[in-house]
This record gives C-alpha cells, structure tokens and sequence, in this order.
C-alpha cells in the first residue's frame, strides 16, 4: 500500500477519534453532578480512546519515516 494514502488513512482516523474523544469528555462532565459512576464510565472509554489515538500518531510518524 502507498505510505502517502495510508498516512492520510490514520490522519482522517485520528480526527474522527479525536472528535469522539472530545464529545465523551463533554458528556462525562455535563453527568458528573447526577450520576458519578456513569460518568467515570464515560472518562474510561475516553481515555482508551485517547491511548487509541497515541497508538495512531506513532503508526503515523513511522509511516512518515519510510
């Protein structure tokens, strides 16, 4: 596979996950006041989503390389 389509594959991944990321995060702070336990759900799922993301930038910047 092309490195340039790949590189722009993991860039539109990244975006949609960081997008995701934001909306959780937003989420789990508008439920804090009502539901505790949902909420640190919420900020569970955003933080393996974040380590998603790191995992996508290091693929990126290897693919950069070659």
């Amino acid at each position: 596979m092309d490195s340039g389509k790949e590189i722009e594959r993991v860039k539109k991944q990244i975006e949609i996950k960081e997008k995701h990321y934001t909306q959780l995060i937003s989420k789990a702070f508008k439920v804090a006041p009502k539901d505790r336990k949902w909420s640190e759900r919420l900020c569970s799922i955003a933080k393996e989503l974040k380590n998603e993301i790191q995992q996508l930038r290091i693929k990126m910047e290897q693919y950069q390389e070659v």
